[in-house]
């Protein structure tokens, strides 16, 4: 998953399965080595995987210029799958950012397209490596690149299908003529591989500690089990099924999938090294990798090396971003839903965390550090006196009145400038994509279908808050019992909320709960949480914009013009 761009990724031919444009068949290659005289020693496969990995997080895929950022987790990816939702949203248009947070997206935008162009790279680097698997020495060192290839060929085709519904399925590399297969096919490839990857992983995958393995298949198990599960119980997409008949879950038997979530967590849970880390904090903090290789299973990963990063200007999730006086800047034109912020309890520390105030060092205001692991990091709230800001900030708590302040998205938290080796237009931010933290949160939701006890289910939810607070137990206490529902289902939609907010996990909740039209057209204003109290206007335009443009065949993303027009078996998703 690092950023460099390999040699074995780049020298793969380019007729994949989907391409942008007709004319990208045509390319020539850049070398004369081929996969026939590639493959013929494990470092070169070694190799070869990095480059399956690569696409993750990449920018470019190859050596033509193309820029496909807004299609991985470089930049744009993590608005793909967290947008729209009732967590952020943009005043602005333009961008991905922008387009996806006013719920505005569209066939011909760049970074559907560029997503669907990479993750298909992607799917065709694992089918090319495991297409010449053969000739590695040992069965061994054949399982071993087959069952992590395998992974990866999962996670690409789980993205895709989340995103856009059915889509075409091949195990060999291909030159793009394949329609699209409906969910049940699709998904049973997709829990094929991961059930292939968690039985012949070992505890290591083949290349770091951000490799996959046994216990990173068996979290991604329980991930799709439980999301197949809840489609199906919440008839997501019937209403489409008429014009798209493609995207039907009506096969999934929701219990058993429950069932096959649950027994996959245990096994993370219970004999996985990984561990809750002390510190919440430290699982978004560019220097902190160490604590997160203890508790994510997998990480959208780039290492800290200089030259490295892109850096996420003010339309991204990490602090401090924006402006001319970069990065010693908090906010932007993405703002966190202040219903969000209302959703934890005063006494949460992930409160403080996860949110921010716009802030800036001009205009008289002072910033200050807190020292992490020998590194400063900008603290993100204002250091002011002026009486213009004393209804806002209260210097008690360190926290603000989301209802004066458009509250930002401080999750991911970037150094002081200069700190670092590497520019200052650059960062290294390594993006949590299953934690062991959402790997409790699954199983209690598991446990409650399962077995229909809330209690029960609740043992799951405890470590996580317990972690929250610090490991106060009397703290945990009061956070569980402010926290409980009558409908447990709602209390598991809002602790993974807190826990997870920010980490491309709100709109596939609310989409497969049946929850997502509610939820958008219906986003507070101000007035109506709190009377006479408002939000600021960028945040209303914002919350209006959604609410103006959402419609709920927007469920499923549009498959593109140029996809559409390479491949004439593809057909269209509802009502686009």
């Amino acid at each position: 998953m690092r950023k460099n761009i390999l040699l074995a990724a780049l020298l793969l031919p380019f007729g994949f399965l989907s391409c942008e444009k007709a004319s990208f068949l045509d390319r020539k290659p850049y070398s004369t080595t081929s996969p026939e005289n590639f493959y013929t020693r494990e470092s070169q496969f070694k190799l070869a995987l990095t480059g399956c990995y690569e696409v993750i997080n990449t920018k470019k895929l190859d050596l033509s210029g193309n820029n496909y950022s807004y299609g991985t987790y470089s930049q744009g990816l993590q608005w793909i799958m967290g947008c729209p939702s009732d967590e952020i949203v943009t005043a602005k248009t333009g961008t991905v950012p922008y387009y996806m947070g006013q719920a505005n997206f569209l066939e011909s935008d760049a970074g559907l397209k560029q997503f669907w162009t990479a993750f298909y790279h992607g799917i065709y680097r694992c089918n090319e490596l495991l297409d010449n698997i053969g000739r590695l020495e040992t069965e061994e060192q054949k399982v071993q690149y087959a069952a992590e290839a395998r992974f990866l060929r999962a996670f690409y085709y789980y993205h895709l299908a989340w995103v856009y519904g059915a889509v075409p399925v091949v195990d060999y590399p291909s030159l793009g003529k394949e329609p699209r297969m409906p969910l049940e096919r699709v998904y049973a490839c997709i829990l094929d591989d991961l059930q292939y990857a968690y039985d012949n992983l070992s505890e290591k995958g083949v290349l770091t500690t951000s490799s996959a393995n046994r216990y990173t298949a068996a979290a991604y198990i329980a991930r799709i089990c439980n999301y197949l599960a809840a489609c199906k119980r919440n008839d997501v997409g019937r209403a489409f099924l008429g014009e798209q008949p493609l995207n039907d879950f009506s096969w999934v038997d929701a219990d058993a999938m429950n069932r096959r979530a649950l027994e996959a967590c245990k096994d993370v849970i219970e004999n996985s090294p990984y561990i809750l880390i002390d510190n919440y904090s430290n699982l978004f903090r560019e220097t902190t990798k160490a604590d997160q290789y203890k508790e994510c299973l997998f990480l959208s990963d780039i290492a800290i090396n200089p030259g490295s990063g892109d850096w996420p200007a003010s339309s991204r999730l990490a602090a401090p971003s924006g402006s001319s006086y970069t990065p010693e800047v908090y906010g932007g034109a993405c703002m966190a839903v202040p219903k969000i912020f209302l959703m934890y309890d005063k006494e949460d520390p992930r409160r403080d965390h996860n949110f921010t105030s716009a802030m800036s060092v001009n205009s008289g205001k002072t910033m200050t550090y807190e020292t992490i692991d020998g590194y400063d990091y900008p603290i993100p709230f204002y250091r002011s006196t002026s009486s213009a800001y004393k209804e806002w900030y209260n210097s008690d708590t360190q926290t603000y009145n989301p209802y004066y302040s458009g509250p930002c998205a401080g999750k991911y938290r970037l150094v002081k400038k200069g700190a670092m080796a590497h520019a200052n237009s650059q960062h290294c931010i390594s993006y949590p994509l299953m934690r062991l933290a959402d790997v409790y949160l699954m199983a209690a939701e598991a446990e409650y279908f399962v077995s229909g006890d809330a209690a029960e289910a609740r043992k799951y939810l405890r470590p996580v808050v317990l972690r929250a607070a610090q490991g106060d137990e009397d703290l945990c206490d009061r956070l569980m019992t402010t926290y409980g529902r009558t409908d447990f289902v709602e209390e598991i939609l809002e602790s993974r909320e807190r826990e997870l907010c920010f980490e491309m996990s709100r709109k596939y909740d609310l989409i497969r709960f049946g929850r997502i039209d509610d939820a958008l057209l219906n986003l507070p204003l101000g007035t109506d949480i709190l009377p006479g109290r408002e939000f600021t206007a960028n945040a209303k335009n914002g919350i209006t914009a959604v609410r103006e443009n959402w419609e709920p065949h927007k469920i499923w993303a549009p498959i593109s013009a140029e996809q559409l027009g390479v491949n004439s078996n593809l057909t269209q998703n509802a009502r686009w």
